[in-house]
């Protein structure tokens, strides 16, 4: 009756959701059932649910959670060097942080939010062509020099960028590059293979 989705009624502390709006509550679980099922389904379709339990998965799930702290590090330093500077462009948050307001962010800010939209433009192919690359049932050997290569690579370009330190930052960027080109190379010649 809180409306927070909670049945406070002994017994019934699990989480629902949808009271009052699509019918009676459903238990969390039985939301997401059918998810878990159809992405089941779908793995079994393409005869690889076995290799989200493999060495391959297991390294793609350590790279992807190393790239996505490497996200939450560029977040964090662009939160401290605007917190030194004292300026922002949002009123909002000039009144707030009891800070300046600016048309243009201070420069050590705009290069850590510079690094961080660099990061998330690599992220995004990597995460997409290293599942579909374990999907297709690459190697474990091929998995830790694509993963590790690029992990290591990105969390260098972010440092890098964050120092601007050339041309060593350009360099990294070309490698994890290499890494996403040549992982689009082997989940083509697997989808040729399969087409075979």
């Amino acid at each position: 009756g809180s409306g927070d989705g909670l049945d406070a009624r002994p017994g019934r502390n699990e989480f629902v959701v949808g009271a009052g709006v699509f019918g009676p509550p459903l238990a969390f679980a039985e939301c997401i059932k059918p998810i878990s099922e159809l992405a089941r389904s779908f793995a079994l379709g393409l005869d690889c649910a076995n290799e989200f339990t493999g060495s391959a998965f297991a390294i793609y799930l350590i790279c992807i959670a190393a790239l996505a702290l490497n996200l939450i590090f560029a977040t964090f330093v662009t939160v401290v060097r605007r917190g030194k500077v004292k300026t922002f462009v949002n009123p909002e948050d000039a009144k707030a942080f009891k800070g300046e307001e600016v048309a243009a962010d201070d420069a050590g800010v705009e290069r850590s939010k510079a690094a961080h939209r660099n990061a998330i433009e690599s992220f995004v192919p990597f995460a997409i062509l290293g599942l579909l690359y374990v999907m297709a049932g690459g190697s474990e050997t091929g998995a830790m020099a694509y993963f590790i290569t690029f992990t290591v690579a990105r969390w260098l370009h972010t440092f890098f960028y964050l120092a601007a330190m050339q041309p060593f930052r350009t360099l990294i960027f070309v490698v994890g590059l290499l890494v996403n080109i040549g992982l689009s190379v082997q989940v083509l010649l697997k989808g040729i293979k399969g087409m075979g």
